[in-house]
């Protein structure tokens, strides 16, 4: 009898514990939204990924009147395929939410917002493009649904008048927005961190 009351004594801590989890959990997958419903699963969709890569092209041209073809085909072929890779190398599955909740549990290294927008960079960066600047945006700063990306912008024009490059909330497919026309998201620049490369021209 003494061992039955011992084990008795011992499940609400044992409940306790496991909300717990449960809540931490909760509060991870709220981080940097939800992926939309209209991302496939993934695997290979090379008529998603040319669309991707021409859609991506046509909105850097209309950026501005001195911007260039080549170099903005480079810059949507380099960030369309940039995301498939890392897709890969991060082991995402179709829930970016769900990764972050690996990631954060120790379950995945990378994954995180921040951590996708760094590795875009670093494969943008060295294009060099003389039309077209980098930079790194954040919204929800300092909050629990803080999320990085970097916009690229016409050659000298301000952040807000530029495009967001967003491969985290479709799982490795590219989410791209004109930064005033984000319909999740309002964007401010900061200085990149440590990890990422140098964006600025100066």
């Amino acid at each position: 009898m003494a061992a039955a009351r011992s084990a008795s004594a011992l499940q609400p801590e044992r409940h306790f514990w496991l909300f717990g989890l449960l809540a931490a959990l909760c509060c991870l997958l709220s981080a940097c939204e939800t992926v939309p419903k209209s991302s496939v699963a993934r695997g290979a969709d090379s008529a998603r990924l040319s669309a991707d890569r021409d859609q991506l092209a046509a909105q850097l041209r209309a950026l501005g009147p001195a911007t260039d073809a080549g170099e903005a085909r480079r810059i949507a072929a380099v960030t369309v395929q940039t995301g498939q890779d890392l897709a890969l190398k991060y082991g995402v599955g179709r829930s970016p939410n769900f990764h972050n909740a690996l990631v954060n549990f120790g379950f995945r290294q990378r994954g995180l917002c921040w951590h996708w927008a760094v590795d875009l960079a670093k494969e943008l960066v060295p294009l060099q493009p003389r039309a077209f600047d980098f930079h790194w945006a954040v919204a929800n700063e300092d909050r629990l649904t803080e999320h990085n990306v970097i916009v690229v912008t016409a050659r000298g024009a301000a952040m807000e008048y530029g495009l967001v490059l967003d491969l985290w909330r479709a799982a490795g497919f590219l989410t791209s927005f004109p930064v005033k026309a984000d319909p999740k998201y309002r964007w401010f620049e900061r200085s990149p961190p440590d990890q990422a490369p140098r964006l600025s021209r100066e």
